[in-house]
C-alpha cells in the first residue's frame, strides 16, 4: 500500500471515529439541558459521515474527494458551531 493509501485510510478512520464523538457530545449536552433542535441540525452531517466511512471502511474502498469533503465540513461546522446554533434556535423561535 502507497503512503498517500496509508494517509487516506487514517484519514477516514478518523473522521468515523471524530463523527461518533461529536454525536455522543452532542447527545450528552442535549441530556444536559441544551437547545435540542439546533444541536439535531448540526449532527446531521456527522450522522451521514458516520454511515459513509463506515461502509467505506467495510467494503475498503477509500475515496480522497469524500475525505476532503468530510474535512471541509467538519472544520466549517466547528467553525461556525455557536453561531449556527444560536441563528437555528431563533429560526424555531420565531416560527
Amino acid at each position: 500500500m502507497l503512503t498517500s493509501n496509508k494517509n487516506l485510510v487514517v484519514l477516514t478512520k478518523i473522521i468515523l471515529i471524530y463523527s461518533i464523538f461529536f454525536i455522543g457530545i452532542k447527545l450528552f449536552i442535549i441530556m444536559q439541558g441544551a437547545w435540542l433542535i439546533p444541536n439535531l441540525v448540526l449532527c446531521v452531517p456527522f450522522i451521514v459521515f458516520v454511515i459513509v466511512s463506515g461502509l467505506i471502511i467495510k467494503n475498503q474502498r477509500y475515496s480522497w474527494p469524500f475525505a476532503l469533503f468530510a474535512l471541509v465540513v467538519i472544520v466549517l461546522v466547528r467553525i461556525f458551531e455557536t453561531p449556527l446554533a444560536s441563528w437555528i434556535q431563533q429560526q424555531v423561535v420565531m416560527s
